[in-house]
């Protein structure tokens, strides 16, 4: 249920997760393929990416997943680490390990831009990455996606960008006057956040296959417990 919420939201940012186990990686990597309708295997300008701190963590996460999700539909370049639909549309992941490291995509665009646990990231990262979020295709709605457990260095501007300040489930906009024009003309312009909170008890698939998963969790220390088992951003 969580993980249609998080596909279906019309909102532009998306924040998906809290406690561990609430399918967040299979949320974002669908996400990135899009929709039936509208999606990479029925609009070859369709660029997706997929982000996670280091290369060691997303081949063993992301990428490792989406070769059972996808081999057979899709062709993979492992040198490129990008997934190409048969109509060209691209789901590549990429990896931001030091603050100039986003620099690698400043000639890139995406309409389509996922964070794996975004709290490793530190916020500039982020938001440097919103300048590749652009399309040619006005029937592709540009996205950014994001998904990630309490704690890491960037806890704290993820707490307040989408706990503190955004009521669950309800998409907030944010208006602004921006420049439309090199002679100064101001317009109003607004843009659409919303937090979708997801954990292991609202998974019923691996509380049905692993159901001691519960009984691990409850073994960590008490602040990693909070965050992880109950989704605790304090």
């Amino acid at each position: 249920g969580k993980q249609y919420l998080f596909l279906s939201c019309p909102a532009y940012e998306v924040f998906f997760g809290g406690q561990a186990g609430g399918g967040k990686s299979d949320a974002l990597l669908m996400g990135a393929t899009g929709s039936a309708e509208c999606g990479i295997f029925n609009r070859p300008k369709w660029k997706a990416v997929l982000f996670r701190r280091i290369y060691p963590d997303l081949e063993k996460s992301l990428i490792f997943r989406s070769h059972q999700l996808f081999s057979g539909k899709m062709k993979y370049d492992a040198v490129k680490h990008r997934w190409t639909a048969p109509l060209g549309g691209i789901l590549e992941f990429g990896h931001i390990k030091a603050e100039k490291d986003v620099y690698n995509y400043k000639s890139s665009s995406y309409n389509y831009i996922g964070f794996d646990e975004l709290t490793e990231f530190s916020e500039r990262m982020y938001m440097y990455l919103f300048s590749r979020n652009r399309t040619d295709d006005p029937e592709i709605q540009c996205q950014i996606r994001s998904a990630s457990n309490p704690t890491g260095i960037g806890h704290g501007w993820v707490k307040e960008r989408f706990i503190n300040n955004l009521q669950p489930y309800k998409i907030h906009e944010f208006k602004e006057m921006v420049p439309t024009s090199l002679e100064g003309i101001m317009e109003e312009r607004s843009i659409t956040r919303c937090y979708i909170p997801s954990g292991v008890f609202d998974n019923r698939y691996l509380m049905d296959s692993d159901p001691n998963y519960i009984m691990r969790l409850n073994q960590l220390p008490d602040i990693e417990r909070r965050a992880l088992m109950y989704g605790d951003w304090d």
